[in-house]
Parts: C-alpha cells; structure tokens; sequence
C-alpha cells in the first residue's frame, strides 16, 4: 500500500550540484507532520513554498526536519487552512530555475506511489471516511467524540487503512460544521447514525470492530449490547459515567433559562503543536442526553463480553479517571493500557503510536 522513497534526497542534490535551500517551490509540510505519517528523510529550508490556496507563492524561510525510517503517501502534503484540514495530499516540488536529477528522480518515484495508493483522505478532515481494504479484509468502525469529528481519529484510521482494513469513520449528526447545527441533535441521533454506518460496512452480517474515542466509546458499548456483529472493541478514554447529581443540575437550570450552549475545554491535548477540529462551545441539550445515556449504560457493560482494548489517559481534564476504572472492574474480557504523556484526545497527542501499534496488534490477534 505504501512505499518508502528509496533515494538519498540530500545525495542526490549533492551530485547535481543544486542546494535544496535555493530554487525549489514546494510545500511546508511542518504544522502536519505531528499526526500524518509522511516523512522521507532529509533536512531542507524552505526558499518559496507554493500556497495552494490562492495559486500564489509565500516569502518563507522556516526549515523543517523530516525523520528517516517511516513509508509515505506522499513526499510532501500542503500547509493546512487550520489544524484540522490538509489541503492537499501529493509532492508540489518543481524547480524555478531548470529541471534537475533531483526533480526527474523526485516525479519518478512519485509516479509509482501514484500507481500504489488507492487512499486519500478528504481535503477536509472533518468529513466523513469509508475506504474498501483488501479482500477478505477486518472491518473497522471508527466512531469520534462529542463536539468533535473524524479528524480526532486521522492517524488511527490511517494505520487501519495502510494494513489493509476496509474503514467507516461517519461523522455525527451536528458535528463538523457550526456549534449551531448540533444544538437540536441529542445522543439517539448519534447512536442512529452509528447503526447506519454500520450496516453499510456490514450489510450481510460481517463481523466487524470498532475504535471509539470519548462519547464515540458511550457509542460502541450501546452498539455492542445490541448488535453481534460488533466482535471487538478499542476504546480510547470513553464517557460511562454521568457526572455528579449537582452538575447535571446545573445543567437543566441553563436549559430551563433558555441558555443553549456553553464554553467547552475542547482540544484537551498535550502535545502543543496538535489541535482537535472541535467546537469551542458544547450544546447543553445535547450534553445532557449524552450524560442521561452514560447513566443507562454504566449497569450493563459487564454484559458486553466481547473482547475489549481500553485505553486511559493519566491526565484527562474531560473524561474522569474512575470511568476507567468502572469498565476494568466490569468489562468480563478487557485489557487496560495507561497512556503517561496524553490528555483527553490520546488519538492525536504524544501517544498515538501508542494506541496505534496496540489497536492493530489487538484487531489482528
């Protein structure tokens, strides 16, 4: 599925006597490589990265460092409008003073990666995934969390996709546009939604996995109780217990005056350079049926007795620890991972390889 650049970019413009610093447009890369697996192995500055958002060229002379040892889809993706969106997933290099060993041997390779990758993720990572593997291949279904979207489980997805597993990643009602259009939506909307995505991954009663994140976790354990085409479940910091009486209280005290929203912790990451494509705000009716669903479900996991793979951050300021602990000591058939370096959205923080290495292995044995 993927293939490695087997040339040395550095020799290569050694030998044609052409600086990587001096008269090649190309992309910066940079603000994605914290969660896209695209690295080739050199170190260059950039002189005129091409934005391909205007078709114009950018004064830039920030370098970046590319690490060796990682396959690629592409050499080199776009500057993305914000964190969450890539705009562009394939090499932009050219030379503005001639063609050059390094461009013929660059556009060579990318004409076999070309004929190789039969994925690319959406221009915009919000949007909805469903990708066929190869055949014969596990289903997975991957389900994000509240006010987020399929953007929260990018690298997850991906590593499913280039190990050959046939996705579904739907994107929840409300989700992925404005903190507006969830306001009317509730949990059973979502929970729809997962049944629908669902049955179009496994229209004739294939069995099939499902990685969830936060409420995306709320989700797949509702889903399992229900539907025995769920066999295995990775659960990444998921919401099964309500908050206290007092702030589900305070929550129908807005709702009774009339407020629909309030401010949300949104994009609890540690890593500094990784942002979640999630509202800053949270839809206070759509909160509270999801807290109402948690409460419901908390009794019954111990009757989910597939086997599950449940991840928990040490530091999570959304998802309290003791929703950890209440699957450990109730799930008949889990194995607990403890993340030591991520908040909340694990998925995209210090420890999604992590999380990535542990699912495949977990979806494969």
């Amino acid at each position: 599925m993927l293939a490695v650049l087997p040339f040395d970019l550095r020799s290569l413009a050694r030998s044609d006597g052409l600086r990587l610093d001096a008269g090649i447009d190309t992309i910066d890369a940079s603000p994605v490589f914290a969660w896209w697996p695209v690295k080739v192995g050199f170190e260059a500055r950039i002189a005129r990265p091409l934005d391909i958002r205007s078709g114009e060229s950018v004064q830039s002379q920030q370098a970046f460092k590319l690490n060796p040892g990682i396959s690629c889809v592409r050499a080199v993706v776009a500057r993305p409008k914000s964190p969450h969106q890539r705009v562009a997933n394939q090499v932009m290099i050219t030379s503005s003073n001639r063609r050059s060993s390094l461009i013929d041997a660059i556009g060579e390779q990318i004409g076999i990666l070309e004929r190789k990758v039969s994925f690319i993720p959406p221009d915009d990572l919000r949007k909805a995934v469903s990708h066929v593997g190869l055949e014969n291949a596990p289903r997975i279904l991957f389900i994000h969390g509240f006010t987020g979207s399929p953007q929260t489980l990018v690298p997850q997805y991906m590593r499913a996709v280039e190990s050959g597993f046939t996705v579904e990643v739907p994107l929840l009602a409300g989700h992925g546009t404005v903190l507006e259009d969830m306001v009317p939506t509730c949990y059973d909307d979502y929970f729809a939604d997962v049944r629908r995505a669902l049955d179009r991954l496994s229209p004739n009663g294939e069995e099939t996995y499902v990685v969830a994140i936060s409420m995306g976790g709320t989700l797949a354990l509702d889903l399992a109780l229900v539907d025995p085409r769920v066999t295995r479940l990775v659960l990444i910091n998921p919401l099964v217990l309500a908050p206290a009486p007092s702030f589900l209280a305070m929550l129908d005290q807005a709702i009774a005056a009339g407020i629909e929203t309030a401010p949300a912790i949104g994009s609890d990451i540690a890593d500094p350079d990784v942002g979640e494509a999630s509202y800053d705000g949270v839809p206070i009716r759509a909160a509270r049926s999801l807290y109402e669903a948690a409460a419901a479900l908390a009794p019954k996991v111990k009757d989910v007795r597939i086997p599950v793979l449940l991840f928990n951050s040490v530091t999570d300021h959304v998802v309290l620890p003791e929703n950890g602990d209440h699957l450990e000591n109730n799930l008949p058939n889990v194995k607990r991972v403890i993340l030591e370096r991520s908040f909340h959205v694990a998925t995209l923080d210090f420890d999604k390889e992590i999380v990535n290495s542990e699912m495949i292995e977990f979806l494969l044995a």
